[in-house]
C-alpha cells in the first residue's frame, strides 16, 4: 500500500470575512519544502505554516495573530505516537490587499487580510509510513451558513513521505494565489484557485470535507490530537461536493471554481488536489477557506437561463432577467437577432443553439450572458397516481411524450422532500394534506420539463353528503354523496331505502330516519358520514306584513317558514318574480304579491300587498334677480315638512312662504316631505340673481366761466337708463354727457336705473364766475377740521394748468404743482410750517391760448 501525503491548508479568502469573537482566524495553509537527507537514515524538511487574519483593529472581538505556533508530529508507522512538539515564533507578518474590483460595481467592499509566517526546520529518521505535522486551533467564523460548527475549530497538517511511497525527496504542492476576491450574490463568478507542484507532477481538483478543530477552552492547544479528524458536517441544501450549492462547481483540470454565487453570506469551502507522477497516484493535497458572499449591486447586469429546453415549441420565448432599461442584443444562434428586452423567437428546424445576450453592448461596463436553446419539440410531461390513502403506497404513472427522442430521465419530487428517479414510482405519504406532486423528465436531445399536480392525501376518504334535508311524506328523495376518488358505497339502515349500494339511493321513509353511509375506496381506506330525513306531512309559510313605499323603490319580500323548502314570489297575475324567501323587487305599481313553499308535493302559500305612493310634486326650476339689498320672496308647495338650504340668509326655513337676503347670486334648495307614506323628500330648486349695487359719478364740483357752456362726464358701473334733473340749462338729460349753458349756480342730480329696476344716485355743482382768471384764497388754516386746509388755485375758463408754486418769505420753494385742484397742506419738509404770509403765484391757459399769470400772499393760520 503506497502511503499517500497530504498538506493542511486553510486559506480564507475574504469578500469579507466578519470575525465574531476573539480568537476567530479566517483560515491558514502548511506545506513543505524537502532539504535532502544527512547520510546517516535521517531526512530533513523545512515546515512552512501561513496564518491568515482580518484587517480590523485588534480588540476584544478581533484577536491579532498568535506569536508562537505549537505543532505537534505522528509517526504513521504507530498510529498516535507522537515523535516531537514544536513551538514556531511568527517571523514575518504582511499585509496584503490584492484585489481585482470590477470598475462596474457600485461602492465594492476592499477584501484586505494579514499574513503570519511560522518556520521551523526537523530532521526524522526515514520510516516506512512517514510522518504527519499537525497543527490546530480554534476558531471559525460563527456565522458560517453552510456548515455545522459543533466544536467551531480547524486542523491543518501535512504529511510527509515514507519509504513505501516510493517518492522519498519529494516536495509538497502548494497554492502560490495570495489574493482575495468580490464575489457577488446570485451572480455569475470566476475564480482561479489552482496549485503549483515544484516537482512538476500532474494535479486534479475537487471539492472536498473541511476538518474540525481545537475547542473554545483550549484555543491553541500545545498538543495537538491524533488523526484521523472529524469532517465538518454541511447543512442542506449545501454539501463537501457543493458547498456553495448546485450552481458551483470546479474544473478538475485548471482548479477554476466558477458559476452563480449562492445568497450573501460566509462558506466554508475545501478544495482537494490529487497528485499523480507518472499516471500514478501518489498523494493528495487539501485547502479550507471561508468565502464571503456579498451583496453588491453591478451598474449593468446580464442574466438569462442556463438552458432554455422545455421543447414545447419551435417558439421560444426568451426570459430576460438582466438590469432594465439598457439596450440589448440577443444572437439565437440561427443567424437571427433582436434588440427586445425579452424577445420570442420561431426557429426553422430542430437543433441545440448556442443564445447569447449583450446588455449596453457598446459600454465599458456592459456585461454578457450565454445559454443554450433546446428545439426539440415537443416533449410534454403527463402523469397520473393511483391511490390517496396514508395506509397504503401511491402508484405514480409517467404518461408523458416525446416526438423528438427519446424520455431517459425522470424526478419525482412528492412535495415531502422526498424524491425518485424511476419512471413508475410508489410512495407512501404518512400524513394526511395536500401535496404539491412535480415529475420533471428529460429525454436524450436535452429537453426537460415538469408536470405538477396536487394531490390530496388522507387517513380516511372524504365523503361529502347534502345537509339533513326534510321529505314530504307520500314523495320519494334522492341522497347524494360525492368523494374524490373511485369506490363503493354501503347504506344503513334499509327502511324505506332503494339502491343502498349506490352513491345516490332514494328514500321513501314515512317517519324521520337518519342514514348512514360507509364509503371504501380501492386501498381499502374507508369513512362514515350521515344524513338526517325529517318527514314533514304539512308546512308552514307567513308572508311579511302589507307595507307602503315610494313609487320607483324596490320592496322587500321576505317571509317565515318552518324548514328549508322551494320558494316562489309571483304577481297576482301569475308573473314569476324570483325563487327565494328574501329578494327585492320594483314594482310598476301598486301590487300583491303572493309566495309559494314547496316540499315536493306538499305545498304553502302567503300573500302580501305593497301600495306605492309618489313622493311631493317636483316643482320646475326657476330663476329671477333682485337689486343688492333687498329681500327675495321663497315660495313652495304641495308638502308638508319643508327644509330650506342654505338657511343661514333664510328668515324662516321651515316655511313654504319666507324671505331670503342673498348678498350674491344663490342658489336655493328647499326640501319637501308629506305625510302620505312615502318618506323620500323631493328636491325644489330656486336661483336668486343679485344685481351689485349701482355706482354713479356725477363728476367733480366745477367753476364755469360766466357766459361760457360745460360738458358733463357721468358714469355708472352698470348698463341702464340715465336721467339728469333739473332739466334747466341741459341739452340732453338721458345721457351721460349734456352740455351745460347758464348764468347760476346750479347743483346736477345724475340717477342711472338697470333694466332690473335697480338705480344709484350722484350730483355735481357748478358754480359760475367771471373769466377767465384764477382765484386763490388769501389765508387758509391747516388743521385737519376739514374746511379751508389747503391752499390751492381755482381757475375759471382755464383749459392748462402750467404751475402753482408756493414760496417762504425767505424765497424757498415750499410747494408746486401742475395739477389741477391739488395744493398746499401747510408743511414743509413733512413738518408744519410757520405760521406767516407766503407768496404764490400760478400760470395757466386760458381757452383761446393765452397765458395767464397771477401773484399774490396767503396767511396760513394755525
Amino acid at each position: 500500500m503506497i502511503r499517500k501525503w497530504m498538506i493542511g491548508i486553510c486559506l480564507a479568502v475574504m469578500m469579507w470575512v466578519r470575525p465574531a469573537f476573539a480568537h476567530h482566524i479566517i483560515g491558514g495553509v502548511m506545506f513543505y519544502d524537502n532539504i535532502g537527507s544527512d547520510g546517516k537514515g535521517n531526512w530533513r524538511y523545512a515546515i512552512r505554516l501561513r496564518l491568515y487574519r482580518g484587517c480590523e483593529p485588534i480588540d476584544n472581538n478581533h484577536a491579532d495573530l498568535d506569536p508562537i505556533a505549537h505543532f505537534t508530529i505522528f509517526d504513521n508507522d504507530r498510529p498516535g505516537t507522537i515523535i516531537q512538539l514544536v513551538s514556531a515564533p511568527l517571523s514575518k507578518r504582511e499585509s496584503r490587499r490584492d484585489q481585482h474590483v470590477d470598475p462596474c460595481i457600485v461602492n465594492p467592499p476592499t477584501p484586505c487580510y494579514q499574513i503570519g509566517y511560522y518556520d521551523f526546520t526537523v530532521t526524522l529518521p526515514v520510516n516506512n509510513n512517514g510522518y504527519t505535522v499537525v497543527y490546530q486551533r480554534c476558531c471559525r467564523n460563527d456565522l458560517i451558513v453552510n456548515a455545522f460548527l459543533p466544536r467551531d475549530g480547524a486542523t491543518y497538517f501535512v504529511q510527509l513521505p515514507g519509504r513505501a511511497t516510493g517518492v522519498l525527496g519529494d516536495n509538497s504542492p502548494r497554492f502560490d494565489r495570495e489574493e482575495a476576491i468580490l464575489i457577488c450574490a446570485n451572480s455569475k463568478f470566476s475564480y482561479d484557485y489552482s496549485a503549483v507542484d515544484p516537482d512538476k507532477d500532474s494535479l486534479s481538483y475537487s471539492f472536498a470535507p473541511a476538518y474540525d478543530g481545537a475547542i473554545d477552552n483550549d484555543v491553541a492547544p500545545t498538543k495537538a490530537s491524533a488523526p484521523p479528524y472529524q469532517p465538518l458536517p454541511y447543512v442542506a441544501p449545501y454539501s463537501a461536493a457543493f458547498p456553495l450549492g448546485g450552481q458551483v462547481t470546479i474544473d478538475p483540470t485548471t482548479g477554476i471554481i466558477s458559476g452563480i454565487a449562492p445568497p450573501a453570506g460566509t462558506y466554508v469551502i475545501c478544495v482537494r488536489v490529487n497528485e499523480y507522477r507518472n499516471g500514478k497516484l501518489i498523494g493528495f493535497i487539501f485547502k479550507d477557506f471561508h468565502l464571503d458572499v456579498t451583496n453588491c449591486h453591478r451598474i449593468v447586469t446580464a442574466s438569462i437561463p442556463t438552458a432554455f429546453n422545455r421543447c414545447e415549441s419551435f417558439t421560444i420565448p426568451f426570459v430576460n432577467n438582466s438590469t432594465p432599461g439598457r439596450s440589448y442584443l440577443w444572437d439565437f444562434g440561427d443567424g437571427d437577432t433582436s434588440t427586445a428586452y425579452s424577445p420570442t423567437h420561431t426557429y426553422s428546424d430542430t437543433g441545440t443553439y448556442l443564445v447569447k445576450l449583450k446588455v449596453d453592448p457598446g459600454s465599458a461596463c456592459g456585461d454578457s450572458a450565454t445559454s443554450v436553446a433546446k428545439v426539440y419539440p415537443v416533449l410534454k410531461p403527463k402523469f397520473s397516481f393511483n391511490g390517496q390513502c396514508t395506509s397504503a403506497p401511491t402508484l405514480f404513472t409517467d404518461q408523458s411524450s416525446s416526438t423528438s427522442g427519446a424520455i431517459d430521465y425522470w424526478r419525482w419530487d412528492f412535495g415531502t422532500g422526498d424524491t425518485s428517479r424511476q419512471p413508475n414510482p410508489q410512495y407512501q405519504f404518512t400524513q394526511s394534506q395536500n401535496y404539491r406532486v412535480i415529475l420533471t423528465v428529460g429525454n436524450n436531445k436535452g429537453c426537460i420539463n415538469s408536470d405538477t399536480q396536487q394531490l390530496v392525501i388522507y387517513q380516511a376518504p372524504p365523503i361529502s353528503l347534502t345537509p339533513d334535508t326534510d321529505l314530504c311524506y307520500r314523495d320519494t328523495i334522492a341522497l347524494p354523496a360525492q368523494t374524490i376518488t373511485s369506490g363503493s358505497f354501503s347504506w344503513t339502515p334499509l327502511y324505506n331505502l332503494l339502491y343502498p349500494q349506490s352513491a345516490s339511493p332514494l328514500s321513501f321513509a314515512r317517519k324521520d330516519t337518519t342514514y348512514f353511509v360507509r364509503f371504501t375506496d380501492q386501498n381499502g381506506c374507508w369513512s362514515i358520514d350521515s344524513i338526517r330525513v325529517r318527514v314533514r306531512d304539512s308546512i308552514h309559510l307567513k308572508a311579511a306584513a302589507d307595507t307602503i313605499i315610494c313609487t320607483g323603490d324596490p320592496v322587500r319580500l321576505s317571509g317565515i317558514s318552518d324548514g328549508r323548502y322551494v320558494y316562489t314570489w309571483r304577481l297576482s297575475s301569475g308573473q314569476i318574480i324570483a325563487h327565494q324567501l328574501d329578494t327585492n323587487y320594483v314594482p310598476a305599481s301598486s301590487s300583491t304579491f303572493i309566495v309559494q313553499a314547496q316540499l315536493q308535493s306538499c305545498m304553502a302559500a302567503d300573500s302580501m300587498r305593497v301600495k306605492l305612493v309618489d313622493p311631493p310634486v317636483h316643482a320646475p326650476f326657476r330663476e329671477f334677480s333682485i337689486c343688492y339689498g333687498d329681500a327675495a320672496t321663497l315660495e313652495a308647495a304641495n308638502a308638508v315638512y319643508y327644509a330650506w338650504s342654505p338657511a343661514t340668509t333664510v328668515d324662516q326655513p321651515s316655511q313654504p312662504r319666507t324671505l331670503a337676503h342673498p348678498v350674491d347670486t344663490t342658489l336655493y334648495i328647499v326640501s319637501k316631505i308629506d305625510t302620505m307614506g312615502c318618506p323620500k323628500p323631493t328636491f325644489d330648486s330656486i336661483q336668486v340673481n343679485v344685481i351689485p349695487p349701482v355706482k354713479v359719478f356725477a363728476g367733480n364740483d366745477t367753476l364755469i366761466t360766466l357766459g361760457e357752456s360745460f360738458m358733463l362726464h357721468g358714469s355708472s358701473n352698470v348698463s341702464g337708463k340715465y336721467t339728469w334733473t333739473p332739466t334747466n340749462g341741459l341739452s340732453d338729460i338721458h345721457i351721460p354727457n349734456p352740455i351745460v349753458t347758464g348764468t347760476h349756480d346750479i347743483t346736477y342730480t345724475l340717477t342711472v336705473v338697470t333694466p332690473e329696476g335697480c338705480y344709484g344716485v350722484d350730483s355735481i355743482h357748478i358754480r359760475y364766475l367771471k373769466g377767465p382768471a384764477i382765484y386763490v384764497p388769501n389765508a387758509f388754516t391747516p388743521n385737519g377740521d376739514g374746511h379751508n386746509d389747503v391752499l390751492r388755485p381755482f381757475p375759471v375758463g382755464m383749459v392748462k394748468l402750467d404751475y402753482f408754486r408756493v414760496y417762504n418769505r425767505w424765497g424757498e420753494l415750499v410747494f408746486e404743482t401742475n395739477q389741477y385742484l391739488q395744493g398746499w397742506d401747510g408743511t414743509y419738509h413733512g413738518k408744519p410750517a410757520d405760521p406767516g404770509g407766503y407768496v404764490w403765484v400760478v400760470q395757466a391757459q386760458d381757452e383761446r391760448g393765452r397765458t395767464i399769470l397771477q401773484k399774490g400772499v396767503a396767511v396760513l393760520i394755525r
